[in-house]
């Protein structure tokens, strides 16, 4: 049995795997970060996860919008949509405000890290409403390649991240998912 964390894409994946770092290497190859290639494809590809092997799926997703209703809107249609194939204990939903890349916001001492120097308070907002495109204009500003950025994403302690929403669920959820199933 293998418990899933299905995201959209590559940079989700990246991220959620060095949050959920120590749980992942705890799990032994029982857990993992997979991704969908979108929001319809990470959609299709939990929703199948939790039919064919009937194993352990959780979804994190991408709002793309900061509208409360909007958000409630998606997290209603995902939970409908695995629900309708699973019971409840075998998946779990996680709609990220605005995007995922919003965790990377939450300690500006690790954003400046990874961007290599300070970040203004302006940019410091905006980042907590447009993440990706933030880190995209800091990076282009400061001469950052995508490879450089995961390198410095690997290198720096991502530690505080841990306790910001949704990784203490996803932790939670992978805990129960691996305690319930056999070896």
């Amino acid at each position: 049995m293998t418990c899933h964390i299905v995201t959209e894409g590559p940079a989700e994946m990246r991220l959620l795997q060095l949050l959920l770092k120590p749980e992942l290497d705890q799990a032994k190859g029982r857990a993992r970060v997979i991704e969908g290639g979108g929001w319809s494809g990470a959609e299709s590809l939990a929703r199948s996860i939790v039919v064919v092997p009937q194993e352990p799926a959780a979804l994190v997703v991408d709002a793309d919008t900061t509208n409360p209703a909007r958000v409630k809107e998606y997290r209603r249609f995902l939970e409908h949509s695995l629900g309708s194939v699973a019971p409840h204990p075998l998946w779990a939903v996680y709609v990220v405000v605005p995007e995922v890349e919003v965790l990377l916001t939450q300690d500006l001492g690790i954003l400046e890290a990874l961007v290599g120097g300070p970040v203004s308070q302006e940019q410091a907002i905006r980042a907590r409403y447009e993440p990706k495109a933030v880190l995209a204009e800091l990076m282009t500003e400061r001469g950052i390649s995508p490879d450089e950025f995961a390198r410095r994403l690997r290198k720096v302690d991502l530690g505080p991240l841990r306790r910001v929403s949704p990784i203490p669920e996803l932790r939670e959820f992978l805990a129960r998912a691996l305690q319930a199933a056999p070896a």
